[in-house]
């Protein structure tokens, strides 16, 4: 099959359950999983397809730098750990407010962790969906 006819077979199985999606081109489909977060599907020339993940700026994980949800999940993590870093610290000024610190960073931590695994489920899931209908076009 050509491009075309792929495309327009792909569209048809996103229309039919109600997909969002976007035609970036004659060969790129953007479909959307939330609010700044896509899966591009890229029909190539050579007859192979590329499909990633993308998420956009203004979005919970990558913040305002576009990116893919790994670089985002490094990124996040990493000023996650710079983040609790600082709260340690405060800790240690302020002993007080240890109890209150150490529930804080143990909510955020568990709410970090909780949001990146149903973000990256829900990506790896559609992505998975869209393999399988363009493997029976």
């Amino acid at each position: 099959m050509n491009n075309k006819s792929d495309i327009s077979s792909l569209m048809k199985k996103l229309e039919k359950y109600n997909m969002v999606y976007d035609i970036i081109s004659d060969s790129e489909i953007q479909v959307r999983i939330m609010k700044n977060i896509y899966i591009q599907t890229v029909f190539n020339e050579n007859g192979s397809i590329t499909i990633k993940d993308t998420l956009r700026r203004g979005n919970v994980m990558s913040g305002v730098v576009p990116s893919s949800l790994s670089k985002a999940i490094i990124y996040g993590s990493i000023l996650f750990i710079f983040l609790c870093t600082l709260s340690v610290c405060h800790m240690y000024l302020n002993p007080n407010r240890i109890l209150l610190m150490s529930m804080i960073i143990f909510v955020s931590a568990f709410l970090f962790l909780l949001f990146t695994m149903h973000l990256t489920l829900r990506i790896e899931s559609t992505k998975r969906l869209l393999i399988d209908w363009i493997e029976n076009l």
